[in-house]
């Protein structure tokens, strides 16, 4: 793999984790202000019906499993150790360059396959080349949901 290739990637990696930080943390948010609805209803015997116990539940199982506080602060710790790669790649050599990027990639987030080609597209446009990939209605969704939805300069 090349210099170019390399630091692409890399520029890659940081949006990639950028967006999942951004998308689990929406996430993480969501389901609390969910529980907090739902937790008041109960409290206030607003609900008689045990639709709001049931979705306390729910949620609470989805955020143990999921762990989308956690996943979403992985995701920003690694966005910064990519970003100081990034920052040194020019004053190290490619070899070191290569072994760092593979090191810190070992605790690469889990990635939504949609948002893979979005980060593509994002560091196409952020290099001034025009996309080489059509994004679908999905990506464009989870993309706007991720907090970076990519515009080519000449379509904003």
């Amino acid at each position: 793999m090349d210099r170019f290739t390399l630091v692409f990637n890399i520029e890659y990696s940081i949006r990639l984790e950028g967006m999942i930080a951004c998308l689990m943390g929406r996430v993480d948010r969501l389901i609390t202000f969910l529980l907090l609805l739902s937790g008041v209803s109960v409290a206030t015997d607003l609900s008689k019906s045990p639709y709001a116990g049931w979705t306390i539940a729910a949620l609470t199982m989805f955020s143990f499993v999921y762990m989308p506080s956690a996943r979403a602060a992985n995701a920003k710790g690694q966005k910064k150790k990519y970003e100081g790669l990034l920052a040194k790649s020019e004053t190290i050599g490619l070899d070191d360059l290569r072994t760092e990027y593979v090191r810190i990639q070992a605790d690469d987030s889990d990635v939504l396959g949609g948002l893979c080609n979005v980060a593509h597209i994002g560091v196409e446009i952020a290099r001034g080349q025009r996309p080489t990939v059509k994004l679908s209605i999905r990506e464009i969704f989870l993309a706007w949901l991720a907090g970076d939805l990519p515009k080519s300069p000449n379509h904003q």
